[in-house]
């Protein structure tokens, strides 16, 4: 370690970004750039940490709730999914005068489906349209398959196809 030639009991202080070694007493620089080689503080795994290894599993000693950064970005995009699905309804059902009943169960009927993962592959758009027709038909709420496609953003063929599709997970679903 360098020291300064003028206090060489004095602190010295590492400038990092620099490279530079500086005496604490004069500020004469003792040393220039000294690069440490060493490992980083952050790239040390440390105990109960969530880093994600390159082989994929935690080591032996981290408990198996911690959540990975993986798991926790898949949650957090499934919850936006969720929320947007959500506002889409709110919109559509508001556009032809639903109430909130009818729309809060067809929020609901739309997470089982998406959590239960019944209709992978279809649009949100057109799970939701489905969901909100399916339950303005079982809550006697006179509207037409034509006029919630008119305002959903996704195709009448698709929202039926899935309306039929959710017709035959109807025992799957929440009454």
């Amino acid at each position: 370690m360098a020291s300064c030639r003028y206090h060489p009991g004095a602190w010295v202080i590492e400038d990092s970004p620099a490279g530079d070694i500086i005496c604490s007493e004069c500020g004469m620089v003792c040393a220039e750039r000294c690069l440490d080689v060493s490992v980083e503080w952050n790239s040390r795994p440390l105990e109960n940490s969530n880093i994600v290894h390159p082989e994929g599993d935690k080591p032996d000693d981290m408990p198996p709730n911690v959540p990975s950064d993986e798991s926790r970005n898949q949650k957090r995009i499934f919850n936006q999914t969720l929320k947007m699905a959500a506002r889409n309804i709110k919109e559509m059902a508001e556009k032809i005068n639903l109430t909130k009943a009818v729309v809060d169960k067809a929020i609901q009927h739309f997470n089982t489906i998406h959590d239960k993962e019944y209709l992978k592959g279809m649009t949100k758009d057109s799970i939701g349209s489905a969901c909100l027709y399916l339950i303005c038909r079982q809550e006697s709420m006179p509207r037409k398959l034509r006029e919630v496609c008119a305002v959903s953003k996704a195709p009448k063929k698709e929202i039926d196809e899935v309306f039929k599709l959710i017709l035959q997970k109807k025992e799957c679903l929440p009454h």
